[in-house]
């Protein structure tokens, strides 16, 4: 089964999917992600531990979208998200809805550094979902 699982076509199957990219522009509604916004294990608990969709996120909004490797990096924190929230108000002038901030971090860890980011010019923060 282990063999089965690790064949050859699967591994390139996962190695091009890794390899695709998002650009701008690009409508990205029907991905198949799930997002925790940030929050605190009871304001999750209060919401059900509910996600928000792609398609939640994306529709009928302009969403400036960034990702970085993880919530408390050094350069993450030092330079990301300052750069972000540093052009809020371009990003406002352009017709930006929310500048939305995603990591693989868990929703609780993007709470508290969105709170010692301050928010980073009005970022949202999410999470692994």
């Amino acid at each position: 089964m282990l063999a089965r699982a690790l064949a050859p076509t699967r591994i390139r199957a996962c190695a091009a999917a890794a390899r695709r990219r998002i650009a701008t522009g690009m409508d990205l509604k029907g991905l198949p992600i799930a997002l925790s916004p940030a929050r605190t294990w009871d304001e999750g608990e209060a919401a059900e531990f509910s996600t928000v969709s792609a398609a939640e996120l994306f529709g009928g909004r302009k969403v400036a979208l960034f990702a970085v490797p993880g919530a408390f990096t050094g350069v993450c924190e030092n330079s990301h998200v300052p750069s972000f929230a540093k052009l809020a108000a371009d990003f406002k002038l352009k017709g930006v809805d929310e500048i939305a901030c995603v990591s693989v971090n868990d929703p609780y860890t993007m709470k508290a550094w969105a709170n010692l980011m301050d928010a980073a010019g009005g970022a949202g923060f999410g999470g692994a979902g």
